[in-house]
C-alpha cells in the first residue's frame, strides 16, 4: 500500500524511563540523594585491599555494574568468585544500596525483594559487571553535580508510554501491563506480515481493528 493520508500509522514508545534530578525529589520531601560512584570505588578498594592484600581490585562503578580488575585478581592468584562475593557483601552494608549481588550468585539468589528477576534480564555476561548493584529508590548514581541517569529497576526508570495512532487502531486507553517489545509484533500484525525473527513480544490485538 502507498503511504499517504489515511494510510499511515504512528507509534511512540521508549526503551527506558528516567529519574528526576535528586534535588527535585528532595525538594518534594522524598529522600533524593546524588551518589558519587567514586565514593564507593574508594571505600570498596580499601576494604578489599585490607581483606585480600591486593590494591587496585576495583576498576569502577557504572550504573548497575561494578567492575573488578581481573588482571589483578589473576596476578595475585585470587579466586574471582570470592572477591566478587566480598565486594557484594561490602556494598550491601552501604546506606544507599538496596541490593548488591555477585555475578556468580545471580542465577540462584532468592528474589526476596523482587529485584533479582530484573537484574537477570539485564545481565549480559560479556559486558556486565562482576557485581550488580541497585541503589535505593530516589538515588541517582552520578559523578557530576548536575543531571540525572537511568537504568534502575524502579518504576520511574522502567515505565514508558506506548502510543499508537492511525488506521486500524482502536481508540482507547488500555490499563494493562505491556512491553516495548510488543510494538514490533503489533505493527507486523497490522501490516499482515510475520513478526521479525528475533521479536520477543506479542501483538496487542485488543488495540487493533484487523481486516476480515
Amino acid at each position: 500500500h502507498a503511504a499517504g493520508k489515511g494510510n499511515v500509522v504512528v507509534a511512540l514508545t521508549a526503551d527506558h524511563g528516567g529519574a528526576a534530578i535528586p534535588e527535585e525529589w528532595a525538594e518534594a520531601g522524598l529522600p533524593g540523594v546524588r551518589v558519587n560512584p567514586e565514593t564507593y570505588v574508594r571505600g570498596l578498594s580499601q576494604a578489599l585491599e585490607a581483606q585480600f592484600g591486593a590494591p587496585g581490585l576495583v576498576l569502577g562503578l557504572e550504573e548497575l555494574d561494578l567492575f573488578l580488575d581481573r588482571r589483578v585478581t589473576a596476578s595475585r592468584g585470587l579466586d574471582l568468585a570470592t572477591v566478587r562475593r566480598a565486594a557484594a557483601a561490602w556494598l550491601n552494608t552501604q546506606p544507599d544500596v538496596q541490593l548488591a549481588v555477585a555475578e556468580d550468585d545471580l542465577a540462584t539468589a532468592p528474589d526476596t525483594q523482587g529485584l533479582i528477576a530484573s537484574l537477570r534480564r539485564t545481565h549480559f555476561p560479556a559486558r556486565s559487571g562482576d557485581v550488580l548493584v541497585v541503589l535505593k529508590p530516589w538515588r541517582v548514581l552520578d559523578d557530576q553535580a548536575t543531571g540525572t541517569s537511568h537504568g534502575s529497576p524502579w518504576l520511574y526508570d522502567t515505565q514508558v508510554p506506548l502510543l499508537l495512532w492511525g488506521p486500524g487502531i482502536v481508540p482507547g486507553v488500555y490499563p494493562e501491563t505491556v512491553h516495548p517489545t510488543d510494538l514490533a509484533p503489533t505493527l507486523s500484525t497490522l501490516l499482515e506480515m510475520g513478526a521479525p525473527s528475533s521479536a520477543e513480544g506479542r501483538p496487542l490485538s485488543q488495540a487493533l481493528r484487523l481486516k476480515r
